[in-house]
C-alpha cells in the first residue's frame, strides 16, 4: 500500500541500550596487548533492513549492527575533515568516545567508551601513544619480575587556539601495578604537534 512504518524512540523497547551485549567479544588482542575493540557501538535491538521485504525491517542485533555505526560515524568525520587521513579519523573517534555512555563500563570489553558523532566531528585536537595505535600499550606481560616501561604520548592539534590534554591511569581491575604520568598534562599550541 505504499505506507512506511514510522518508528520512534517511545515504541522501540530496549531498556538496555547503554549496557555491553552479554555476546559482546572483549580484549586485550592475544597477538599484542593491544585494546580491543577500540569503541562501543548500538548493536543490540537495531532496526535494519530485511532482505526480500520491500520495505520492511527487522531488528537484528550483533557487531553487523553496531559496525556500521562507526562506519557511518568515519564518514562523517572524514567529510567534516576532508584532510586528515585515516589514522587521525580513528584517533578522532576513539579520543572523543565517552566511557560514562556505558553502564559498569569495562575498559578491555568497550574500548575508549561509547562512540560521539558531534564529538568526533567537533574535534581539532588528536592524541595517541604508539605509531598506527591511539592507545597505550605496554604489551603482553608476564609478571615474574619487576617491568619499567616508559612510553611517550603525543597530541596534534590542528585548530586555532592551544588545546590541554589531561592525562589520567585508570586501572579498574585493581592490578598491582602502578602507572606514573609525567606532566599530568600537555598543552599542544594552535596548528602544532
Amino acid at each position: 500500500d505504499g505506507q512506511v512504518l514510522a518508528l520512534n524512540a517511545a515504541n522501540i523497547a530496549n531498556p538496555g541500550f547503554n549496557a555491553l551485549a552479554s555476546f559482546s567479544s572483549l580484549g586485550p588482542r592475544l597477538s599484542d596487548g593491544h585494546l580491543k575493540p577500540d569503541v562501543t557501538a548500538p548493536g543490540v535491538s537495531i532496526l535494519s533492513a530485511l532482505v526480500g521485504s520491500g520495505q520492511n525491517g527487522t531488528f537484528l542485533s550483533g557487531t553487523s549492527m553496531a559496525a556500521p555505526h562507526t562506519a557511518g560515524l568515519a564518514a562523517l568525520v572524514r567529510q567534516a575533515k576532508p584532510s586528515w587521513t585515516a589514522g587521525q579519523i580513528k584517533n578522532a573517534i576513539v579520543n572523543t568516545s565517552s566511557p560514562g555512555g556505558v553502564v559498569n563500563y569495562p575498559t578491555r570489553r568497550a574500548g575508549a567508551g561509547v562512540a560521539d558523532a558531534t564529538a568526533a566531528v567537533r574535534t581539532q585536537a588528536i592524541a595517541w601513544a604508539d605509531a598506527g595505535e591511539i592507545h597505550l600499550n605496554l604489551g603482553v606481560l608476564e609478571q615474574k619480575e619487576d617491568d619499567l616501561q616508559t612510553k611517550t604520548i603525543k597530541g596534534r592539534n590542528r585548530g586555532t587556539t592551544p588545546v590541554t590534554f589531561n592525562l589520567t591511569a585508570d586501572r579498574p581491575q585493581g592490578s598491582p601495578h602502578t602507572v606514573a604520568l609525567s606532566p599530568s598534562s600537555i598543552t599542544v599550541p594552535a596548528n602544532n604537534t
